[in-house]
């Protein structure tokens, strides 16, 4: 989550509200953590590369994403691998 965090940061530096609510969304995480709320920060809004280090089956999904795809043909899977934050395909 750092690197998502850091670059959003880097690239919204003139948008006070949107730096604010990230702010506000990254404290309200830690602390949540910290109490043992929740074992992990939510895997939304995070890079594909950050889920693909997070989950540990995240090849078996891949392959039952593309298994699924097959038999429904109008799912796009060439996007399937591709980290739109980071503008590239991690597979």
């Amino acid at each position: 989550m750092d690197g998502e965090f850091n670059k959003i940061m880097k690239t919204a530096r003139n948008q006070k509200i949107t730096l604010k609510a990230l702010v506000k969304y990254r404290q309200v995480c830690n602390e949540m953590f910290d109490k043992k709320i929740i074992i992990g920060f939510p895997l939304k809004n995070t890079t594909l590369s950050d889920k693909k280090n997070q989950i540990k089956n995240f090849n078996s999904c891949l392959d039952k994403f593309y298994k699924f795809a097959k038999n429904h043909n109008w799912i796009d899977q060439s996007k399937a691998t591709y980290d739109f934050w980071n503008e590239e395909h991690i597979c």
